[in-house]
């Protein structure tokens, strides 16, 4: 009723108010700093200062820091894996597997859609993976902490038998849904066709192609090849998997 007395104070609220979106504002600042050095390792110190201010003024990373959930965490951790994924392939030190396994379980308890697009990404650095010398021990330090993570929760809670009742989105998805999703969004898909179309090209056909327009592209496939899978994936995972109660286009974006 409007005679009730506000029990906290405008001070107190706004304590409570920035406790709770204090964590994804660090999360937030986590990503950036990732998100600088995944780039700058696949592809050097200019990608990494091009990511960090892109990302800086992204709207889309800046809403999402500021929310009291778990986007924030799972932008960080994603792109903490990312980057643990690069000195993987690139360098094979033991601490970035143990490392990588710690954080693809803390992903596996922020956000299971996300894992699934971060596995695509490491499914597509196999090749590259098994050429690692010592590649069994550097594999259990990978899926040790991984495991140890995320089986006891899993058994004590039940989970895997949990989902199973809840109907799922894809029940209810046609292509003229899937196709929608695209349309709105046909900036971002043209962008990632010509990429492909003109990676594919210079595949195929780069004796065309000056030497000097063709050099970074012929550089960077594979990081446009680990790109390309872990965005199918991702999208592939959410339509497949997510219930049909949280399925949103832009959770899917």
């Amino acid at each position: 009723p409007p005679a009730a007395p506000v029990p906290r104070s405008v001070g107190e609220m706004f304590r409570r108010t920035a406790a709770a979106r204090m964590p994804g504002v660090v999360f937030g600042v986590v990503f950036l700093i990732a998100i600088f050095l995944a780039a700058r390792e696949v592809y050097g110190t200019d990608a990494g200062w091009a990511a960090l201010a892109a990302a800086t003024v992204s709207t889309s990373a800046i809403t999402l820091a500021r929310q009291a959930r778990y986007y924030s965490a799972t932008l960080a951790f994603t792109a903490v894996c990312a980057l643990l994924l690069a000195r993987m392939v690139r360098r094979g030190q033991r601490r970035d597997f143990a490392l990588g396994g710690v954080i693809l379980a803390l992903l596996f308890h922020t956000n299971l859609l996300a894992l699934a697009g971060m596995a695509t990404a490491f499914a597509s650095c196999a090749d590259r993976l098994v050429r690692q010398p010592r590649l069994v021990p550097k594999l259990s330090l990978l899926g040790g902490p991984f495991l140890a993570g995320v089986l006891p929760w899993m058994l004590a809670t039940g989970f895997l038998g949990s989902a199973a009742p809840l109907p799922a989105a894809r029940a209810l998805l046609g292509i003229e849904e899937i196709g929608g999703y695209l349309q709105e969004r046909l900036p971002f898909v043209l962008v990632a066709a010509a990429t492909l179309a003109w990676l594919t090209y210079i595949r195929w056909f780069g004796g065309h192609v000056p030497e000097r327009v063709r050099r970074p592209f012929v550089h960077s496939r594979p990081v446009f090849v680990v790109l390309a899978a872990w965005t199918a994936g991702a999208f592939v995972a959410f339509n497949l998997l997510v219930p049909a109660a949280s399925y949103f286009q832009s959770r899917l974006s």
